[in-house]
């Protein structure tokens, strides 16, 4: 693994980091992993964990047992938001890899950033790749911290189940429709792409498991994260690279 980019720290900036620790047991492997490289991509940038079980990780808000929902997955954000004191602060979600460059975006005065530039990697696909899809997620997320917590709290206000699941949304998506204030976005680029792990685990397997579709636009090595055989490690500590008796590509 190669950083292009040397790790920053940012006084302005926290980042909320957010789990259901749903992955601590079915793959601490993947969990200590994406821990690791996030603690070290932002250097000594503050760094707020919301989780459901304690956590060692930054400074921790365990919010309890309230199970895995996108609902709650927007919830805790928010809690990790409001207990925020810089002007800023930055998503990470608990199964994605992040390059050093992803926090270094600030958008607009009172806009919300998301960053484009993520590749999406789909463990059950073989043979293995990596895929892009234009969309926006609040996993890769860069914002100022009133503007978001002012914008999430007009979405629980509005709906107090926080849309059912049916309306759930990144602030500055459908705000016309969910009837509640308008927030301007700035799409964004990092120079190097943060990773989106798809695996049987994730809560979005759950509601659209193998069916989820490959970004059109796709390859097999990532700077700085390396080859798909080197993503899947990352993932699955018993993961063995084999190569195809025909045509000598890896699966």
């Amino acid at each position: 693994m190669r950083h292009i980019r040397n790790p920053e720290t940012f006084s302005d900036l926290t980042v909320v980091w957010y789990s259901s620790n749903y992955l601590d047991d079915r793959n601490p492997h993947f969990m200590n992993n994406t821990k690791e490289i996030l603690r070290k991509n932002i250097a000594d940038t503050k760094l707020i964990s919301v989780s459901q079980k304690p956590v060692d990780f930054g400074e921790n808000i365990c919010v309890g047992d309230i199970g895995r929902s996108n609902r709650n997955l927007y919830w805790q954000i928010l809690q990790g938001a409001k207990a925020a004191k810089t002007k800023y602060i930055a998503t990470a979600e608990d199964d994605i890899l992040y390059a050093p460059d992803n926090f270094a975006f600030r958008p607009k005065e009172g806009h919300i950033g998301y960053n484009m530039n993520k590749w999406s990697f789909f463990t059950w696909v073989y043979p293995l790749v990596f895929s892009w899809k234009r969309r926006i997620v609040i996993n890769s997320m860069v914002a100022e911290r009133d503007v978001f917590v002012k914008a999430m709290e007009a979405r629980f206000e509005k709906h107090p189940d926080y849309l059912g699941e049916d309306y759930c949304s990144e602030p500055g998506r459908y705000d016309k429709y969910l009837g509640v204030p308008v927030v301007p976005i700035d799409e964004y680029y990092s120079a190097y792409p943060n990773l989106v792990y798809s695996h049987e685990d994730a809560l979005g397997y759950v509601t659209r498991g193998p069916n989820k579709e490959l970004g059109g636009m796709r390859c097999t090595e990532l700077v700085p994260w390396g080859s798909c055989q080197d993503a899947m490690k990352i993932y699955d500590e018993n993961y063995v690279a084999e190569k195809c008796e025909t045509c000598g590509r890896y699966l």
